[in-house]
């Protein structure tokens, strides 16, 4: 698990969020930890949700770049895709926004 003072603030890749991502307040060591189906040997921890969040979704977009170079298999999303656009287009529809 990777406890880095910075993490990136910037909003996460828009391909990488099919993933299962998983944020939990560790009250032990006083830190969220964001944690990711997909890839369970990868976590990243961080004194806020977000840069928990944002910090291990840069790892996993780093983790699938080498996958991609090195041409090994990408794990597939295991997230049901087509529920959450299920799910967008039903708050379209009654003008929802969450």
């Amino acid at each position: 698990m990777a406890d880095k003072a910075k993490a990136p603030r910037k909003p996460p890749d828009p391909e990488d969020c099919d993933y299962t991502y998983r944020v939990e307040w560790d009250k032990a060591n006083r830190a969220h930890i964001a944690t990711v189906d997909e890839f369970p040997s990868l976590s990243w921890s961080g004194p806020f949700h977000n840069r928990a969040l944002y910090g291990l979704q840069d790892v996993v977009a780093e983790v699938i770049a080498q996958m991609e170079a090195a041409g090994e298999p990408v794990p597939p999303p295991t997230l049901e895709v087509p529920g959450r656009r299920a799910a967008k287009a039903l708050r379209a529809l009654f003008g929802r926004d969450g």
